[in-house]
């Protein structure tokens, strides 16, 4: 399920929210993912400070793990590493090229 949020701050700005659902081991889990509308396939993700700022209002108002989503690759994983309570990403087209996913995976 995703929904897209219009947010205005000091100019206007979208991202989208994901929730999805996953049956693992007759529990169902839920994760919420931060996925700025502009930053899909642009190569682009918010500034460090714009994500903590979204991370700890999501973890502060929702109790479930927070993955990131949008122009992750082996390119940007360094910029998101150290981002306090992002548990995970979650890859597009950077998980189309196995070089790619390879270089990701040792980035972690």
């Amino acid at each position: 399920i995703s929904y897209c949020f219009f947010f205005k701050q000091n100019t206007a700005y979208a991202f989208c929210l994901s929730l999805v659902c996953l049956d693992m081991c007759i529990r169902v889990s839920l994760y919420i993912s931060y996925e700025p509308c502009y930053a899909i396939g642009s190569g682009n993700i918010p500034s460090r400070e714009k994500l903590v700022t979204v991370f700890n209002y999501l973890k502060e108002n929702y109790n479930y793990p927070l993955l990131y989503g949008g122009s992750v690759s082996k390119d940007t994983i360094e910029q998101l590493k150290d981002i306090p309570y992002l548990e995970g990403v979650l890859l597009g087209k950077a998980s189309l090229r196995i070089e790619d996913i390879k270089e990701f995976i040792k980035k972690l």
